[in-house]
């Protein structure tokens, strides 16, 4: 059984990610575009403290039809306290970055935040096939279709461990040389907790590909890495 604290903000975030569906879906139109929401909405563990940490995703083709300031406005009136300025959200983001450009000198620290936090801890907002689309085209490439049965998904656990090595480098550099306003303890917190559940999540997800054939590896990736994180665990282990 889950701590009284973590289900009551399981339920909270539920209502609240319902009721942000219903305004966008009244508000919005195409399907060129997805928003989804990563942070403490993804991982289901949202407070009426929570901002908001969503981004809008398309092809680099329809960038020009992305609704940034109808999305801005429906959202700001729903969840008031703002992500991080400067941070890698609240902006478009193309699929051909987020699904293609893994390492090399182009995969910048923005670009493997939004790719892993897509992959492990998010939620759609407007357009779930959408959201879905570009989730398996990302899973797809991590999985490729050379990849043999004995193998577990390696290209994703070295992502994974590549992404919670950089943020653990980064909490050093935060607290040392970073904004003063932000306190030590709650960026402490999150790495103990959200990133290393995050980052274990991603883990045991890879782990569960042992012994499928490509296709069978991207269909338990998909269905494992749908889930918040915590849910995730409560599955494989029971």
């Amino acid at each position: 059984m889950l701590p009284a604290t973590i289900a009551t903000n399981q339920n909270y975030s539920a209502h609240r990610l319902a009721e942000m569906r219903d305004a966008l879906a009244e508000r919005l139109h195409g399907d060129t575009f997805c928003v989804v929401v990563t942070g403490s909405y993804g991982r289901h563990e949202a407070s009426d403290q929570s901002d908001l940490d969503y981004f809008i995703i398309g092809r680099e083709a329809e960038r020009s039809q992305a609704p940034h300031r109808e999305v801005a406005d429906i959202l700001g009136k729903m969840v008031t306290k703002k992500p991080a300025v400067n941070g890698p959200f609240s902006s478009y983001i193309t699929a051909e970055e987020l699904v293609n450009r893994i390492g090399l000198d182009g995969d910048t620290n923005s670009i493997t935040t939004r790719r892993l936090l897509f992959l492990l801890e998010c939620e759609w907002l407007y357009n779930e096939a959408g959201k879905r689309k570009f989730f398996d085209d990302l899973i797809a490439n991590y999985v490729t279709t050379t990849v043999t049965r004995e193998s577990i998904a390696r290209f994703l656990v070295n992502d994974v461990i590549r992404y919670y090595r950089t943020i653990s480098v980064d909490f050093e550099i935060k607290t040392r040389e970073g904004d003063a306003s932000k306190a030590w303890a709650p960026r402490r917190l999150k790495l103990v907790f959200s990133r290393k559940m995050l980052y274990f999540g991603g883990i045991i997800a890879a782990a569960e590909t042992a012994d499928r054939d490509y296709a069978g590896k991207r269909e338990k990736l998909s269905e494992l890495l749908q889930l918040p994180p915590i849910t995730r665990l409560q599955t494989v282990f029971g």
